[in-house]
């Protein structure tokens, strides 16, 4: 593997509280970066292509409550991710399915603003019958949903535009 993304890589896992170690053979061996400033030389497309990158491992012992094992590999998870970020890794985000996002054209999140009166149109078509109060009500919470939406489907591709 090359050095320098061995440097850069032992520089931000110490950074998270990981460790480096290089596997050769049998024979383990914990790699440090001893040097207060991060490496001087910038990491460019020496880089090994992400899944072969770097693995980790999690050793956890026996009798280990549950609870704190699923904690410690939510933290793990989060910690690589993060290392992957630093090292110039592009990390797609993931999409969950949602009740919410089956419903995003009634929602009508693809349009960036809602004509005058388009909240009041959804409600409208949505529910036949209501108070003023639960129709103001059905409006915040329309409105509340339609932008989680648009932050989760949306937003994200309008940054990279």
């Amino acid at each position: 593997m090359d050095p320098l993304f061995l440097q850069w890589l032992s520089y931000e896992a110490q950074r998270l509280g990981l460790y480096v170690v290089q596997r050769q053979g049998s024979v383990e061996t914990t790699l440090l970066y001893l040097e207060p400033t991060p490496p001087t030389q910038q990491l460019t497309s020496q880089k090994p292509p992400r899944d072969s990158a770097f693995s980790i491992r999690v050793v956890i012992p026996i009798g280990y409550p549950p609870e704190a094992r699923d904690q410690l590999n939510k933290q793990t998870d989060h910690r690589y991710r993060e290392l992957l970020r630093r090292l110039g890794y592009s990390i797609p985000r993931r999409l969950r399915g949602s009740p919410l996002v089956s419903m995003a054209g009634v929602l009508k999140v693809a349009d960036a603003r809602l004509p005058k009166r388009g909240l009041y149109e959804m409600v409208a078509g949505m529910y036949e019958e209501g108070t003023v109060e639960e129709d103001e009500e059905r409006r915040k919470t329309i409105k509340t949903e339609r932008h989680r939406v648009r932050k989760r489907l949306i937003k994200p591709y309008e940054l990279q535009a």
